[in-house]
């Protein structure tokens, strides 16, 4: 159980993170299934905001929820969920998602549900550069991510 009662996801802070920056990885947790020791700490406050590069991100841990923001430069593979649905929300810019060898091209504003066992990537559209939030329910952390059973690459 979390120790604050609320977490409030601003965009302004999203696009502050040193993590989403141009040169840094493009990701960022937010709700995790287990904490990174050393890399990430409790939340303590509602108002989320990213630590510095150098120090360990705030994070909430919970047992079947995971809510993340990235950027085009964050890596993925074509994967798998057994449990987990997996929302994904434009925040800004395009970006494409194959779900089960259908594209959808997503837009500022859109939202995609990814299903459990829909094996599903996420790029790019065109080179554009793109700011989304992911929230995976149910989800049972890294456990429950399983490579496209036909070995596709991206």
């Amino acid at each position: 159980m979390p120790d604050i009662p609320a977490i409030l996801l601003q965009l302004a802070e999203a696009k502050a993170d040193p993590a989403l920056a141009p040169g840094a990885r493009g990701a960022r947790r937010v709700y995790v299934t287990k904490i990174r020791n050393g890399k990430e700490e409790p939340a303590r406050r509602v108002a989320w905001a990213a630590a510095d590069i150098r120090e360990r991100c705030p994070v909430v841990e919970t047992e079947n929820i995971e809510i993340g923001t990235f950027t085009e430069r964050a890596t993925q593979e074509r994967h798998w969920h057994k449990f987990a649905t997996e929302i994904y929300i434009l925040l800004e810019g395009s970006m494409c998602i194959e779900v089960d060898d259908t594209q959808y091209e997503l837009t500022a504003g859109d939202m995609v549900v990814v299903n459990p066992g829909a094996v599903h990537s996420v790029r790019p559209r065109s080179g554009d550069q793109f700011l989304c939030r992911v929230v995976a329910a149910n989800c049972h952390g890294e456990a429950d991510k399983y490579p496209d059973p036909l070995g596709r690459a991206e």
